[in-house]
């Protein structure tokens, strides 16, 4: 993976405003690409997730530099048993897979100098699984949120693109700055 830099805004009226921003600085966002993940709370700094209801993934924060953070990825498929035995070996907890965060996210992507950006629309809404094969969301209360990232390999490439973005931004509304992990910490106490 590599270094981010994420915020979320609650709602998706900030969605227009991002969307001009980047025009402004002659980003052309590509395709939209639209999946559902799953997400399970275990902290901050780890974040489990079945991507689109087929693979397992571990996500764990393994430096901070200020609000920006680095981030390493393993992959399971769809073998749960392996994803348990890496957090295990790392000392980190299962998470309670029976319940997380269904979300529904519309993403589009862009290359800015040495940085990809990344604009996400979300809609969340508590789940539990149905079996140990078909997670499937029960949430009657859904939260719109979207979601604005700067992914590189170093640190100056995200601060170089964030410098260009921040003003039209807004960042003092956002909600929250960090990875996903955090952020459903939030989103947790709304679905």
């Amino acid at each position: 993976m590599g270094w981010e830099l994420r915020y979320f805004w609650k709602g998706q009226e900030m969605e227009a405003t991002i969307q001009q921003a980047l025009a402004e600085l002659c980003v052309a966002l590509g395709p939209i690409k639209e999946r559902t993940d799953v997400y399970f709370s275990n902290g901050c700094d780890c974040g489990i997730k079945l991507r689109k209801k087929k693979e397992w993934e571990v996500k764990r924060c393994s430096a901070r530099d200020g609000q920006l953070e680095q981030w390493t990825k393993v992959t399971f498929g769809r073998n749960e048993a392996s994803m348990r035995r890496h957090l295990s070996q790392l000392s980190l907890p299962a998470p309670d897979l029976s319940k997380g965060i269904a979300t529904t996210k519309r993403r589009q992507q862009a290359w800015y100098h040495r940085a990809q950006i990344e604009v996400t629309t979300i809609q969340a809404q508590s789940y539990q699984a149905v079996g140990e094969e078909d997670p499937s969301s029960h949430g009657t209360q859904s939260s719109s949120w979207v979601t604005v990232a700067v992914e590189a390999d170093t640190t100056r490439a995200i601060l170089e693109t964030y410098a260009k973005l921040s003003e039209a931004l807004s960042l003092e509304y956002a909600v929250f700055c960090g990875g996903y992990p955090g952020w459903l910490g939030i989103v947790h106490h709304e679905v």
